[in-house]
């Protein structure tokens, strides 16, 4: 999925993309066809169908291992329909500095996927539940995805006019909130093969070190 108005891109094997048809429809309308020569618009609910989204809001294995140029596109497209701006952003950029986000659908998938997006970016998540309301009564369970980000999450200028650059350092450090004593048991090092020796750890990408110095038993 392309940041904005619904849009996709089929790769083909020789490397030609297709568009749906609000993309052509977009290019058309702002004199762009002629980077597409050739192009015939294609139906996007059969598209969508084909890559198993359609009525089954998720993200695809394969789109949260893209570069990183396109998995924060595809945060961009999510962020532009289901995601908020706080009152710290402001139009000129100077905003308390919170530059507080929030990411909210009822859907439990959707909103896991995007929590695992998230950390491989970079940015710090908080996952909660609340109940969701329509009509003044609860209809089921919302999950809210808190973030603070020093990335353009927005596409859309209405919000990303609003999103303050990050003064705060702390909105980007981790913090060690528990140091306990375990039983001893059998482990196994690793060594990277990377001059960095660095990897990460864990569903929130946290990067670890590993000393270069032999392990010893």
């Amino acid at each position: 999925m392309l940041a904005g108005r619904p849009a996709l891109l089929i790769q083909r094997r020789c490397h030609r993309a297709r568009l749906c048809k609000n993309h052509y429809e977009s290019e058309r309308r702002g004199g762009r066809l002629d980077r597409w020569p050739g192009q015939r618009p294609v139906p996007l609910r059969a598209k969508l169908r084909e890559i198993g989204v359609l009525g089954n809001k998720h993200i695809p294995e394969r789109y949260l291992h893209g570069s990183v140029a396109q998995r924060l596109a595809l945060l961009q497209g999510l962020m532009d329909t289901d995601g908020t701006m706080g009152s710290g952003g402001s139009g000129s950029g100077r905003g308390s500095g919170r530059a507080a986000c929030e990411f909210s659908v009822v859907h439990e998938r959707l909103a896991r996927d995007v929590h695992e997006l998230l950390p491989g970016l970079g940015i710090k998540v908080t996952f909660r539940q609340a109940p969701a309301v329509r009509g003044g009564a609860q209809a089921g369970v919302r999950y809210r995805l808190g973030l603070q980000a020093g990335l353009p999450v927005f596409r859309l200028p209405r919000k990303a006019g609003r999103l303050a650059p990050l003064r705060m350092r702390r909105a980007m450090l981790r913090y060690v909130m528990a140091v306990e004593p375990v039983a001893s048991v059998p482990v196994r090092c690793v060594q990277v093969d990377h001059p960095s020796r660095t990897y990460l750890a864990g569903h929130e990408c946290i990067p670890t070190h590993k000393p270069r110095w032999p392990c010893t038993r």
